[in-house]
């Protein structure tokens, strides 16, 4: 058996309370100046690289439609990085203010 794998619940349950540890949901508290420059960085060696993808990346997240926004994110990072791409979608409005 198994499922596709998405792992596409329903969000949130209704408490109020989005901040649970999922490992994918980050605490606005710890979205600092530099919490996109070092979540790229673990995926590229070289530093001016690291730059110029987390740029290009938090003007990704800046695009209002959320598939336009996941496909930017996606030609970005590859598919191989798909686990930063969904990090950075689920807390696209704390990393993009």
């Amino acid at each position: 058996g198994g499922g596709d794998g998405s792992g596409r619940g329903d969000g949130a349950g209704g408490d109020g309370n989005d901040e649970e540890d999922d490992g994918v949901t980050v605490p606005v508290a710890k979205i600092d100046a530099f919490w996109l420059q070092r979540e790229v960085s673990r995926y590229y060696d070289d530093a001016t690289e690291s730059q110029r993808v987390a740029e290009a990346v938090l003007e990704a997240l800046g695009n209002a439609d959320e598939g336009a926004c996941e496909n930017q994110l996606v030609s970005i990072l590859d598919m191989d990085k798909f686990d930063l791409v969904r990090k950075l979608l689920r807390n696209r409005a704390r990393v993009a203010y």
